[in-house]
């Protein structure tokens, strides 16, 4: 993308709904440290939440010029200001089934307007992000349960444990002993 965009700052942003907030998840070195920052906190999502926030509500690209004017980004002024941005491209990443997971976003220090192509192709990679960001999410969710899990056999005072009748081995969780 870096090649396609070379003028470009990209960033991923991941989805979390039960803040409805988008917070920064990657991006390459050449980001401002402050907008990393700023991006850390999250941006809630909404119709008129800058162009992450907005691309993530309407799941849809949104592409917006000259944010120090625009309404989207009366809350993040000063900081697009101070670190020269004039404008934002974001794609929501969607899952397969149809849920918001984040935003591929690009911020630039000039106007810019995306050709075709460039479109296209970043169309294409946003499958491939969803599929990893949506595993890593996934990933979460069972250390999470796990954790859980392990926890609640610890406070019971009991344990697990599994034969394979295939092979005929057997397992045992620690609080089993």
């Amino acid at each position: 993308l870096k090649t396609q965009l070379p003028k470009s700052i990209p960033y991923i942003l991941d989805f979390n709904p039960k803040t409805n907030k988008v917070t920064h998840l990657a991006s390459g070195k050449n980001i401002h440290p402050d907008y990393k920052k700023g991006l850390e906190s999250g941006v809630e999502i909404g119709p008129n939440a800058a162009a992450c926030g907005a691309a993530a509500f309407n799941k849809q690209h949104t592409h917006i010029d000259n944010v120090s004017s625009h309404p989207n980004f009366t809350a993040m002024k000063q900081l697009m200001s101070k670190c020269n941005v004039e404008t934002c491209s974001a794609y929501p990443i969607i899952s397969k089934n149809n849920e918001v997971l984040g935003t591929l976003s690009f911020y630039f220090n000039e106007p810019i307007s995306l050709t075709k192509n460039q479109e296209d192709i970043i169309t294409i990679f946003l499958p491939y992000i969803a599929s990893v960001l949506a595993h890593a999410k996934q990933e979460q969710t069972l250390t999470t349960v796990n954790q859980h899990y392990l926890q609640s056999q610890q406070s019971s005072k009991t344990g697990s444990w599994e034969w394979d009748l295939l092979d005929h081995s057997v397992w045992w969780s620690d609080q089993t002993y």
